[in-house]
Parts: C-alpha cells; structure tokens; sequence
C-alpha cells in the first residue's frame, strides 16, 4: 500500500522535493494511517512532514483523540499543530448545520496553516468518500461540477489516498498495529453522508453493483475531463462580459451572456456567486435560474435577492451581483450667482457666472441658459426627486424618470446627474437638456453660464 501511494503522489505530481507536508489528523483510522504511510515517505520523497489537528469540542472522547494524536506524533518525532474550535457555538451564531459549520472552521485553520507554514495539507480522503460525495451530489441534482467529487489536488489541499478503498486503509491499520480512534458520529444515521455511507452504498452493491466505487471513480474522472473543456471555452465568454469586478460588485454585458447556451451563463453564474460568497460552493440550481429568470425581463431595475445577502440586478444590458449596493446620497444645493460649489456627492465642483450674450463668444461650458428666467429666484443644484418633470419645446412637461428610462440611464447613475431647479420647477439636466423657459434664443440678452470639474 505504501507503494501504491507513492505512485499516486508520482502520478498526480502532489508533492516535491523540499515541501511542507501537514498531514491533517483527527485521530481515525484513515488519517492514523496517512500520516504513518507520510512518514515512511518523507525521506523517500524529501519532504518535511507536520501534523494537524483539530478538537471540535462535540464529543465526550474528543480530548481522548486529542492525546492520541499527541501521543502518536511524539513517538513518531512529528511536530503537531492543534486548535480547538467551539463548533456548536459557530454553528449557532451561523445557523448553519454542525457538519458545514465543522467543515468550514477545519478548512479555514487549513488555509491558515499552509499560508504561515507555506505547505500543503494532506488529508486522508479515499476512494469511499469520493464515491460518497459522487452520489451525495447526484442526489442534490447537482451538474457536471459536482460528479467530479474530489479531485487528487486542489490548491494547497493534496489527497494521496483517492485511488485506496476504506477497506484496504482499515486492513493497513489493524496489520500494521496502527492505533486509532473510532468516531461514533460516523455511523449517526442523522447525517445524509452517514445514511448514503451505511444504507445507499450496501444496496447498491448488493443488488446493481458490486464495483460500484470504481464505477463511480470512472464517473468523475470522465466529469473533471469535460468539466476542463467547458471551463476553458467559457473562459472565453467570462472576459468578453465582464464589465466590474470588485470585492461587493461583480458585472456583465448582458447582450454577450444572451448569446451563451445556458450551460455556459449556468457556469458563470456560478463562477461569480463563487466569488461574491468567498468561495462558498453550495449554490444550487434554484438560486442559478432565479437569476437567469432576470435575462429577458424589460426595465431599468429588476432585481432577485439571492443567499448570503447576494442581489442580483438586471439593469438594461447590464447585469449586476452586488453585497452591499448603497444608494448615491441625494443631494440639494442653494447657489449664488455669480459664485461656485462643491458637490462632494458626485465629486465634482459648479460654477456660474452672467455674461453678455455678445460676451459669449470663444466660452466652454456645460450649458447657458437665459438668465432674465431666473432674476430673482433661488436656483438649486440638486439630484432628481420624485416627480420630477421639465417643460420641453414641442413636447410639454415630461417627466424626468420617462427620460431617464428612455435614455437607458441606470437606476444606479441615475443621482450623478446634476438637476437645476427652482422651488418648483426644473429647469434643465446639467449637461443634458434645458427646459423651454430658459433656452437661449434670439431675445436673449444675459446668459447664465455653467461650468463643471471632476474633484477628488
């Protein structure tokens, strides 16, 4: 068995000369038995080799496997790294299940450990358990993605015992007289991986068939195939839509993603909830096709709320995942004519100066507008409100929302344009358009004029 494992570690380039190798050991027979087979392979291979552990603080003889792993590891002369984690309590505060909540803690000290030590993290995952996470994921409806169970390497994570049977690590221990603890939990029929372990897999074995592990295993390796070949081809449509990535936001060209079969939007989908969520896998087709529902629909903000305070926005051609979408501040400004403002809203700053119309000549602005319109009462610089319409010539009062909508100006960007207004009338969008009552025309003698600058 020790050679089979060598060829395997050989075969899927899973450790190098000069590594850090942190065997992650709970005190069962599987890891027991990882960690003596990385013993006998450290000089062999030239790898240094650590131990980790970690105390869920769940079970009555959790301190029992503790020692043991203690006492193993100073015998066998291996540094041991262990944290105790209080799982009940995470998951609680959580909500999440013990078993996620025990698997995300594990993880998170794994990726602390290979970080501060740079090593890899061998764990003692086998044959059984990539069958079990095959069919774990099958009976979920999971795609492609999930049949791949368990893949030899991932990142920093190296498993050396996916081609070996729970069978054969057992036989390896008793014949070795390798001690080790026995989890109870495993057999706790409560847990869905327990009842696929001790009631699925016999009957299947028994009654359809007898390989069915290597079925399996057969099954994976051709899904982690195709799944490459889909990833590389999608690739290629995720940086042709990508508008935005950011920590809270992440953005496509809609009218690319449209032209994606679905298999592929699927997959980049859930690329991006992936990075919204820190890596969270757990997204199921129903939060998928709740997203994808949002393609087709007409408007200017259509939304879904997703898990993990994901929200998916449809915004025209655009789609948006964001965590934290914040609402730019409104904002309203008296102003003094001739003088200038700061709007630190939009970051940018106003002027406005009177000029003679036949001083006009040669001037750069973002609008002029009739001035003997305004003598004598208070001008705003404000963002849009509610109701808001502007006079315009051959067309009347238009609401401001009915231009935005037709401009297919983004509910987002929709407070970056400046209005100005009186008490009770706009009076033009800032670089856009002006109302009837102050356009400039023949008459005109004083012109108004606006100046903008972007500020940091």
């Amino acid at each position: 068995m020790i050679n089979q494992v060598r060829e395997f570690i050989n075969e899927h380039r899973l450790i190098s000369s000069g590594d850090v190798v942190i065997a992650a050991v709970s005190g069962g027979p599987d890891s027991m038995v990882l960690l003596f087979i990385l013993k006998e392979l450290a000089e062999v291979l030239g790898f240094e080799l650590k131990a980790a552990h970690v105390n869920h603080k769940l079970r009555s003889d959790a301190v029992g496997e503790e020692q043991l792993v203690k006492d193993t590891c100073a015998r066998w002369t291996i540094e041991l790294i262990v944290r105790t984690i209080d799982i009940a309590r995470i998951a609680e505060q959580k909500k999440e299940s013990l078993e996620l909540a025990g698997r995300e803690q594990r993880y998170e000290f794994f990726s602390e450990l290979s970080e501060s030590c740079g090593g890899k993290i061998a764990t003692a995952h086998h044959l059984d358990d990539l069958g079990e996470s095959v069919l774990m994921h099958l009976l979920r409806g999971s795609g492609v993605q999930g049949l791949i169970g368990m893949k030899p390497s991932r990142g920093y994570l190296i498993r050396p015992f996916l081609d070996i049977t729970k069978e054969k690590i057992l036989d390896f221990a008793i014949r070795n007289k390798i001690a080790f603890a026995e989890d109870m939990s495993n057999y706790d029929i409560s847990f869905t991986r327990n009842r696929i372990r001790h009631s699925l897999i016999p009957l299947l074995k028994k009654d359809f068939n007898p390989q069915i592990m290597t079925a399996l295993k057969q099954l994976a390796e051709i899904a982690a195939d195709e799944d490459e070949f889909i990833e590389n081809e999608v690739e290629k449509y995720w940086r042709k839509s990508l508008l935005e990535q950011t920590a809270d936001n992440i953005s496509f060209d809609l009218k690319i993603l449209l032209k994606l079969h679905a298999a592929g939007q699927r997959r980049i989908l859930q690329r991006a909830l992936r990075h919204m969520s820190n890596g969270k896998k757990n997204w199921e087709r129903h939060d998928i096709e709740k997203i994808r529902d949002l393609f087709n629909q007409q408007g200017s903000s259509k939304k879904v709320n997703c898990k993990d305070s994901i929200v998916a926005y449809k915004i025209y051609d655009k789609l948006l995942l964001s965590k934290v979408l914040v609402p730019k501040q409104a904002f309203n400004y008296e102003i003094n004519i001739p003088g200038s403002i700061i709007c630190p809203e939009i970051k940018r700053r106003f002027s406005f100066d009177v000029l003679d119309k036949k001083d006009f000549q040669g001037v750069n602005c973002e609008c002029m507008l009739d001035y003997s319109y305004l003598e004598g009462k208070k001008i705003f610089l404000r963002s849009k409100q509610p109701g808001d319409t502007i006079k315009l010539s051959g067309v009347g009062h238009k609401k401001i929302k009915k231009i935005f909508n037709e401009l297919r100006i983004p509910f987002t960007d929709r407070n970056d344009i400046p209005l100005l207004a009186t008490k009770d009338e706009v009076l033009g969008l800032v670089g856009m358009m002006l109302s009837q009552y102050v356009a400039v025309n023949d008459k005109t003698e004083k012109m108004l004029i606006v100046k903008t600058e972007k500020i940091n």
